[in-house]
């Protein structure tokens, strides 16, 4: 609210992060900033609480070809769908998890069913549209997979609306209403327009035989 937003840094660190929270240890971004104005930095910390039993680490940016590799860059290039890039910015492969629901069943008609995904968290950011090689965990298995994120434009006449769904491969069951949890390993394309879902089947057994390759 507007009045915790006009404590001043030495404060904040006082009175909320020692005396309410009981921080010890701190450990913060190489330009992380807080307080009024944001007048509060890394030096504001040290001076503040050099007669206090509190200590405070800065963490220094990760360098790569392009710059400094912050939280932003990580979530422009997932929205972007480029998850190799957030992948290796992060150190770990980006996941998804979330309820299988049932969808319109298109994909099993053509001879691909999916599990339609409804994500466990309202914020999680879910990768640009596309169609991605995925490893599909469903309790203590794990299978490869195709995961679609977009409006399936081929057979759905509603841009606005987005799907998330995936085609496990070697799997065949009725698992509505299981939790499902999805690992990004590869973009594989944008999303295609095709004039019939005819030429949508044989594209997906084209990015079958990729998932295959990649993750057999």
């Amino acid at each position: 609210n507007k009045k915790f937003s006009k404590i001043k840094a030495c404060d904040f660190i006082k009175e909320v992060l020692v005396k309410k929270i009981g921080t010890k240890h701190l450990i913060i971004g190489y330009n992380h900033r807080f307080g009024r104005g944001g007048e509060g930095d890394y030096s504001t910390i040290k001076q503040c609480t050099e007669s206090l039993d509190f200590m405070v680490e800065q963490i220094q940016g990760f360098q790569t070809e392009e710059g400094t590799i912050s939280s932003s860059s990580i979530r422009e290039a997932l929205l972007k769908g480029r998850i190799e890039d957030a992948n290796n910015w992060l150190g770990y492969y980006y996941s998804i998890s979330g309820t299988i629901i049932k969808g319109r069943q298109i994909g099993r008609l053509m001879g691909f069913p999916t599990a339609n995904i409804k994500p466990d968290y309202q914020y999680k950011l879910i990768p640009g549209n596309g169609i991605y090689a995925v490893e599909v965990k469903l309790e203590s298995t794990t299978y490869p997979g195709m995961m679609s994120i977009g409006s399936n434009p081929t057979v759905n006449e509603d841009p606005g609306k987005r799907f998330i769904e995936v085609n496990i491969l070697n799997f065949d069951g009725n698992i509505y209403g299981r939790s499902i949890s999805v690992i990004f390993r590869k973009r594989l394309r944008d999303e295609i327009k095709f004039e019939n879902t005819s030429q949508l089947a044989e594209q997906i057994k084209l990015d079958r035989q990729q998932v295959l390759q990649l993750l057999a």
